[in-house]
């Protein structure tokens, strides 16, 4: 009994000495040949992440990830490796591995950003053969949280969000009495315009929320379904309050004239509403904990078994619990898995080095271009273009990788004897080849009627430089617009096929040429009425962008 006693008492010590750096199966210069392989391309990754309001919540997302790891590898007891993590630790350094050398070769950070989650798989199923960590894998599950949809699945679920709490505040506000008009994502007051874009992101974003019900939800050692149906009611509780924002900040505006739409007060309201979605989020994780317990009888498992719709609904609510007691395997193993080989680990190392020379030359060229256009003033474009006269002029700056361009430098134009305002803008930058202006003005809510491409029917200096136009209408109202790309060597591009309008088709294309092709500039001309546009405005907009476009190519070419 003593000699028993004594063993307990020599190993249990040992284990909780135990280091997490002596359980993974690299060295030191192996790990830091593997960290040099991912950092160019999951540099490029955190920073387009950052780079989207939706999406800052990712520095919360590895800080819950590595406390959870540290924490529960510290509190860990005698191992349970199955013949699954042996898989997994055995072959997912080499999809790892493939997975970069494919993100290296298309330059896709995206693509580097689930390969190192499938290596960090491999790694922790090797920690579980050193030590039993509790709900390891819901803590793995959180790095997805960093991996938006691919396709641009989530702007389009966000816009589509977005579209929703516009209808339903404005419902709202027809039952307040306040006269508005909600115009896609724009809400127009009687003196002033919001965006439904802004009033939906934030802290109280949809994906934040997402993120933040997640993280409770694997800290509290939730099940499978219970995470699922949390972060569905976390949708419903960011839809729910981003309504109550719209609706706080027009009824604000309306009845009082406060202006919550931006400053400390836009930011003490959303602070308030974050602070609700949570308090909502924890309420229904306690009543989903209450909804999913197992059914138990004073008989134990032996009476369960007799009721099959119990022992069904047990088995379905407890499918991957990691509260949920398993039979522990005979004669566990605490070897620590085999190292990989210096060898090996390099060439993740000479993946980075070939990725950084693609990323740091477009990188010099992007910035000397964009610096370049970054010069057009209002000044730029003459007062007078034909028969229009400027009017106004506008530089906007957007969110990197914008749809509509991070910049766009916008001239007002009117015309005395139609009384229409056309806009002539200069959008920058874009990237993987040509830019389909036509689908941008879709996703704003317009309908695109026809689309044509063909060289400019006016007389023009460069004459085999296509020109796209789009005639759209939404509600009441009437659009045309036409446009044409360049790229940053001043060289006219051609419009692709109307398979461009397929998404999934739109966004391999530009994944694609994004390591080949450089920067792309955009000159579109727009105006809107609410009478069918005559073909003489339609000559009008082509002639305008005509001219304007080869002043813009010009300014290229002379600063080359």
């Amino acid at each position: 009994m003593s000699s028993v006693t004594e063993t307990v008492a020599d190993t249990r010590p040992q284990q909780a000495k135990l280091n997490p750096l002596d359980a993974l199966p690299f060295s030191v210069p192996g790990i830091t040949c593997i960290v040099l392989g991912y950092a160019p391309l999951m540099f490029m990754h955190f920073w387009s992440l950052w780079s989207k309001e939706q999406y800052q919540y990712f520095p919360f997302v590895l800080l819950a990830f590595g406390l959870l790891l540290y924490t529960r590898f510290r509190e860990g007891d005698d191992p349970q490796p199955t013949a699954r993590s042996g898989v997994i630790a055995r072959y997912g350094y080499v999809i790892a591995w493939v997975m970069l050398a494919t993100a290296t070769l298309f330059q896709s950070a995206w693509l580097a950003a689930v390969s190192l989650n499938v290596l960090l798989a491999a790694v922790l199923a090797g920690l579980s053969h050193v030590r039993k960590i509790q709900n390891l894998w819901g803590i793995w599950f959180l790095l997805w949280l960093l991996i938006p949809l691919p396709l641009g699945v989530d702007t389009t679920v966000v816009v589509r969000l977005q579209r929703f709490s516009s209808q339903i505040s404005s419902a709202i506000l027809d039952m307040s009495m306040i006269n508005h008009l909600m115009t896609g994502n724009v809400l127009q007051l009687p003196d002033k315009q919001f965006f439904v874009d802004e009033a939906c992101s934030g802290i109280v974003s949809i994906m934040a929320v997402i993120a933040c019900g997640t993280i409770y939800a694997v800290w509290q050692n939730r099940s499978p379904l219970h995470i699922v149906l949390l972060i569905c009611s976390g949708v419903i509780w960011a839809i729910a309050l981003n309504v109550t924002r719209i609706c706080v900040i027009a009824i604000g505006h309306a009845w009082w004239e406060i202006d919550l739409s931006q400053g400390r007060p836009h930011e003490a309201l959303g602070i308030v509403l974050f602070v609700l979605t949570f308090v909502a989020l924890i309420s229904t994780d306690r009543i989903l904990d209450f909804l999913l317990r197992p059914i138990e009888f004073p008989g134990g498992i032996s009476e369960q078994r007799k009721n099959p719709l119990v022992a069904l609904w047990n088995n379905f609510t407890q499918l991957g619990d990691p509260k949920r007691q398993r039979p522990v395997p005979a004669g566990p193993s605490n070897e620590v898995p085999p190292k990989v080989g210096l060898a090996a680990s390099s060439t993740f190392a000479l993946l980075g080095a070939v990725s950084l020379v693609p990323i740091t030359f477009a990188t010099q060229t992007t910035l000397w271009s964009v610096e370049h256009a970054q010069t057009v003033e209002a000044d730029f474009l003459p007062k007078q273009l034909g028969t229009l006269i400027r009017t106004d002029f506008e530089s906007i700056h957007r969110p990197a990788q914008h749809e509509l361009g991070d910049n766009s430098k916008t001239f007002t134009y009117h015309d005395p004897e139609s009384k229409l305002d056309y806009f002539v803008s200069f959008d920058f930058p874009f990237s993987g080849g040509w830019h389909e202006l036509c689908v941008c003005y879709k996703n704003t809510g317009w309908t695109l009627q026809r689309r044509k491409a063909a060289m400019p029917e006016l007389q023009a200096v460069d004459p085999e430089w296509p020109i796209v136009a789009g005639e759209f209408t939404r509600d009441q109202e009437f659009g045309f617009v036409a446009f044409s790309n360049f790229n940053a060597d001043a060289e006219g591009l051609s419009p692709p096929t109307d398979l461009i309008f397929w998404r999934p088709w739109r966004r391999m294309r530009r994944r694609l040429l994004k390591t080949f092709s450089s920067q792309t500039f955009q000159v579109q001309v727009w105006v809107s009425s609410e009478e069918p546009i005559t073909d003489e405005t339609k000559q009008i907009v082509e002639a305008t962008l005509i001219d304007a476009r080869q002043r813009f190519r010009n300014h290229f070419k002379d600063g080359a």
